[in-house]
């Protein structure tokens, strides 16, 4: 007979139908790798090699301090223990950081300077970065990186914690390296500077009032708010010979952008009376802004006896002095813009040498002397054309009469 023992009254009973007993045990549970303890998840298996999660605290209050990787507690009696992931949970450490970005392509704005948000969650270490949108930039901002943790070396980390950039990078520091690019600095919030002071580090940065700052004082070269002449110093100084393609191609498409279907227009006559056939013809000089481009048209008047044509000169850069036709294959941008007549050379009661004829402007329009009053700074003087001076040719006297015929014959003779 098969007797099954009682483990509370110490008897045996017959393991038969109907021949049981209340067992005590309530609980059957497997075995198991994770369990929680106070709120606090814990990994069995791993306890032997890793920090129980119960030590590790993390606080922003000044209960307990970080000097020197040691902490120090006050003579205070802790508070009641809260997890890490639990204080730090919706804690954002946020700096204010200026970019520069370097764009070879533009010779207006040569060097960029941006501005940027770092976003430094402390429950689990990881980064966002958000630009700050400007209207009418011409580029997508918002969202620069998006949030996760960020290797050190920009490359694939073998998980260790120093790998990653972390709290102590910001430290004692006003520049930051993420991915390459070298993160400026400049500001930072309340909570911030109060969660560096309650752990004993230092911050660099101080506290701006608001979420937005002026970069004006960070630029590295003078506004086009502050400078009304920008058009015109930023011409002076470089020359397009010797750029790179690429540069040149930016340089045009930013002269096409900002200065399409804007012509400066001249009025010029050429004196040429002093030659055998010789006469005083009236021209129109217009100056295209966007491509830096002179062309000459007649000015016909009714009556004037010469055959019509349509130009003088096509639309093309005008040398300063003509030495000749261009050899085959030469292109205007291998010379140097100097070589060639600019606006700024282009002044009422000037002389300019088109092929060979002197052309003397006499007079401009409305639009031309508001661009040179704002672009170079200077007035046009007035219109500058003189009335001809009158000739006053001999006449013919009659000749005396001879006494032969008549008078009238003496007239009709002469």
């Amino acid at each position: 007979e098969m007797l099954l023992s009682h483990p509370g009254q110490g008897r045996t009973l017959p393991f038969l139908p109907g021949c049981s007993y209340s067992n005590p045990r309530t609980r059957f549970p497997k075995s198991h790798y994770f369990e929680f303890k106070v709120g606090v998840g814990r990994n069995l298996a791993m306890m032997q090699t890793q920090v129980d999660p119960m030590e590790r605290v993390v606080t922003t209050k000044s209960r307990r301090t970080l000097v020197n990787g040691t902490h120090f507690e006050d003579s205070v009696s802790q508070n009641k223990f809260i997890p890490s992931y639990v204080e730090l949970d919706g804690k954002i450490l946020r700096f204010i950081a200026i970019c520069t970005d370097y764009v070879p392509e533009s010779l207006g704005d040569p060097v960029r300077n941006r501005q940027y948000t770092i976003q430094y969650f402390l429950v689990d270490d990881s980064i966002q970065i958000v630009e700050q949108k400007t209207t009418n930039s011409g580029y997508v901002q918002g969202v620069f990186m998006r949030r996760h943790r960020v290797p050190k070396h920009g490359g694939v980390s073998s998980g260790n914690d120093g790998d990653f950039v972390s709290i102590r990078d910001f430290v004692d520091t006003n520049e930051v390296l993420i991915y390459g690019r070298n993160f400026q600095l400049i500001g930072c919030n309340n909570f911030t500077e109060q969660f560096f002071e309650a752990n004993g580090m230092r911050l660099q940065v101080r506290v701006m009032p608001g979420t937005t700052v002026s970069i004006d004082d960070f630029r590295p070269w003078p506004s086009a708010a502050t400078n009304k002449n920008s058009s015109a110093s930023q011409r002076e100084g470089f020359d397009t010979a010797l750029l790179k393609p690429n540069q040149r191609a930016g340089y045009r498409r930013e002269r096409f952008l900002k200065f399409n279907g804007k012509v400066l227009r001249f009025y010029a006559f050429w004196d040429d009376r002093k030659s055998m056939f010789g006469d005083k013809k009236f021209f129109i000089v217009n100056y295209f802004l966007a491509e830096d481009k002179i062309e000459v048209l007649e000015r016909r008047e009714v009556n004037a006896g010469r055959d019509p044509f349509p130009k003088l000169v096509r639309k093309c850069k005008l040398p300063r002095a003509f030495g000749g036709v261009a050899p085959l294959g030469a292109s205007p941008d291998d010379v140097s813009d100097y070589a060639y007549v600019r606006d700024a050379d282009l002044r009422v009661g000037a002389t300019i040498d088109v092929f060979g004829r002197a052309l003397t402007l006499y007079d401009c329009d409305g639009f031309t002397r508001q661009y040179y009053a704002q672009a170079h700074g200077f007035e046009q003087p007035p219109a500058c054309l003189r009335p001809d001076d009158l000739i006053e040719f001999p006449a013919l006297e009659e000749p005396p009469y001879t006494g032969i015929g008549g008078e009238a014959d003496s007239i009709a003779a002469f």
